[in-house]
């Protein structure tokens, strides 16, 4: 079900959490949903919902084409 090698697929993204000390679980629960549902969009497992992304974009304060460019 998970990829072989757990990566995050959106650099930015993991560059941020890394700058900020932010785990997957800080990260689900400043925005709102579960650790696992997190990891799972993160390791492109399953796809971001709309509401999630607009507030990763608010916390991150980076801009949604950088966000999630691969």
């Amino acid at each position: 079900m998970y990829p072989i090698k757990y990566r995050i697929l959106y650099p930015e993204i993991e560059r941020w959490m890394r700058e900020n000390g932010i785990s997957i679980n800080e990260l689900a629960r400043r925005v709102g949903t579960s650790g696992q549902t997190m990891q799972n969009h993160l390791y492109g497992i399953s796809q971001f919902k709309l509401n999630t992304i607009w507030k990763l974009v608010e916390l991150t304060g980076i801009p949604f084409e950088a966000l999630f460019s691969e």
